[in-house]
């Protein structure tokens, strides 16, 4: 190094340590993306007397997000309004259709809520996709937006008036008097005054599940329809029973169906005479007593896995015949009238829960 060089650089260190004896350290914000920064933070550091880096001070990107999201903007009253440099707004007081948010960047999501009914206008639009329909919000509704190559995509909508689950309606809607009505954005419903046959619900989600209570008896047809299924024969419901169905592709599945009058078996309370044939059905009963025509039970028809019949004995010499069908021990039972037999339903037989006979003791 000859003098020349030496005395320029030693000419420079002097004024640099007293530019830094007058002002001190230098903050000089630096953009350095490593893997120990927040993507897109803004450093700032300071140069020392030997030359190296010191962090002072940072401002993430992610610190001036929370900050947008502690603070609400009001949107101008246009259908068009700007969004720069913010995250979360709320519209005026007046109802307005929007069909973009201006000065957006890209990646940028932002939250309205609506101090009023608003409309995005999403259906007949470019700028804002994600909706087979319009949203038409009510007060309180959230929508949440994000900008991808100049088109707003919906996040999501958070309806007041919905609940948590599954973001359908909590209310109960009438549904249209047809054999295939909309379901669209529901859950609940309830049937107009008139007798339908319900073959499909248009407008479903997979995975959606609806209650539909009765306000008159209508029929729910799984015997002659591929679109639904969980039932050997039809449904036909009373007054205020209640069917839950749950779509899975294109079927709706049966999940429960409720009756007005029932016990905890799903069974009818009501008592009804039996046939007066060896063999009478119990389909969906529990409760009967026998007809004024005495007969030989062989069999009970048309029961389920589980289900158990209770039978009031309404006149002598009903017998009920031990066998194959009906296990009764070792032999028949002849029944005087106002005897209770209990029977439950294992497999293919019947097996004797209980017997009393008013004539003799609690055995």
């Amino acid at each position: 190094m000859n003098k020349k060089t030496g005395f320029s650089l030693l000419l420079i260190g002097v004024l640099f340590a007293l530019f830094l004896t007058t002002y001190g350290a230098v903050d000089i914000p630096i953009y350095k993306p490593t893997t120990s920064f927040y993507p897109g933070s803004v450093k700032n550091f300071f140069i020392d007397t030997d030359g190296r880096l010191h962090l002072i001070n940072t401002s993430d990107v992610e610190n001036i997000v929370d900050y947008q999201r502690k603070t609400s903007t009001t949107l101008d009253s246009v259908v068009n309004p700007t969004v720069s440099g913010q995250t979360h707004f709320v519209t005026d007081a007046g109802a307005i259709a929007y069909s973009n948010f201006q000065n957006g960047v890209e990646g940028l999501v932002i939250h309205i809520r609506s101090a009023a009914a608003v409309t995005y206008d999403i259906a007949g639009n470019d700028t804002i996709t994600g909706s087979l329909t319009d949203i038409v919000t009510g007060v309180g509704d959230i929508v949440s937006l994000v900008l991808y190559s100049s088109t707003w995509y919906l996040l999501g909508y958070q309806d007041v008036s919905l609940d948590q689950n599954n973001g359908l309606t909590q209310t109960t809607t009438t549904l249209d008097s047809n054999a295939t009505p909309t379901i669209l954005g529901q859950t609940n419903f309830v049937t107009d005054d008139g007798a339908f046959v319900f073959t499909d619900f248009d407008d479903g989600v997979d995975g959606q599940l609806i209650s539909i209570r009765s306000a008159a008896a209508v029929s729910y047809d799984f015997t002659s329809n591929t679109s639904m299924k969980g039932n050997l024969t039809d449904i036909v419901t009373g007054v205020n029973d209640v069917v839950t169905l749950r779509l899975q592709d294109t079927i709706w599945f049966l999940q429960s169906w409720t009756k007005s009058a029932i016990d905890n078996y799903g069974l009818t309370r009501t008592l009804t005479a039996l046939d007066s044939s060896a063999t009478p059905t119990v389909a969906g009963l529990s409760y009967f007593t026998t007809n004024l025509t005495p007969v030989a039970f062989t069999d009970f028809a048309d029961g389920v896995e589980g289900q158990e019949i209770t039978i009031i004995n309404t006149l002598d010499s009903v017998t009920y015949t031990n066998g194959a069908t009906l296990a009764l021990g070792s032999a028949d039972i002849t029944a005087d009238t106002n005897a209770v037999i209990k029977l439950v339903l294992n497999g293919s037989v019947w097996k004797l829960v209980s017997y009393i006979n008013p004539n003799s003791d609690n055995n």
